[in-house]
């Protein structure tokens, strides 16, 4: 046992255990919408979405693309009538900085806070990714 102590000591010293890893990013922000068992919960709409895994890796309607591309994807999408709604996935283990990111990407290239139309978490109704509807 007395060497264990010594041991976990050790590797906390040493950098080797990251006592970050277990932290919770911060929650989904205010405006955007996370309870998905409202009254229209099983309604169809068109979503766009957005998943960050924990690699880092972003993707956009199930297609790995890098950051800057989804922000352009964002800004066309605002002119769509409809409007797509924009689902933000993310992976357990993601990095916070990486999480913070990617919603910065989507909150200034979509505009959530005015339009209400980005969703963080995994919904409850059926959805079409875009690139089926051309």
């Amino acid at each position: 046992m007395r060497y264990f102590a010594s041991l976990l000591t050790c590797l906390l010293m040493t950098g080797c255990v990251d006592l970050d890893a277990n932290k919770a990013c911060s929650p989904p922000r205010a405006s955007w919408e996370t309870d998905h068992s409202g009254p229209f919960a099983h309604e169809l709409i068109v979503v766009n979405e957005i998943a960050l895994v924990a690699s880092g890796q972003t993707y956009w309607n199930h297609e790995v693309h890098e950051l800057k591309d989804i922000a352009t994807y964002l800004q066309q999408s605002r002119t769509f009538i409809p409007q797509p709604t924009v689902l933000f996935v993310t992976e357990m283990g993601v990095s916070c900085e990486k999480l913070e990111s990617v919603r910065n990407t989507i909150e200034e290239n979509y505009d959530c806070g005015k339009t209400g139309d980005c969703d963080e978490g995994i919904p409850g109704r059926e959805s079409i990714p875009l690139r089926m509807l051309n």
